[in-house]
């Protein structure tokens, strides 16, 4: 599973040696962190994520991408009411199956 480190730090605008900083850490440690994302240390992620002032879970998804959340921030008042709609159809349907 991929974690996004140097796209969240760079999407905040954060040099490596600030996110050391913050961590109190080395860049060089952020370098290899961000390369090597695939086997992430969790105690790390962690760090990275207090210090850029996220959750965890949010470092496994592309920042340039707008979460479920954003989404449903951004839509309309008739947006939202349709994503309601569809949202008790399913739970009604699912329901229906148990």
């Amino acid at each position: 599973m991929r974690v996004y480190l140097r796209e969240w730090r760079e999407h905040l605008g954060l040099t490596q040696e600030q996110v050391a900083d913050r961590i109190e850490t080395t860049k060089g440690t952020v370098s290899r962190m961000e390369i090597n994302s695939r086997e992430p240390n969790l105690g790390y992620l962690a760090a990275f994520a207090e210090a850029i002032n996220r959750e965890v879970a949010e470092l496994f998804r592309d920042p340039a991408r707008p979460s479920q959340e954003d989404l449903l921030r951004s839509a309309s008042p008739e947006q939202a009411r349709e994503i309601a709609d569809f949202a008790e159809f399913v739970r009604q349907r699912d329901g229906s199956r148990g």
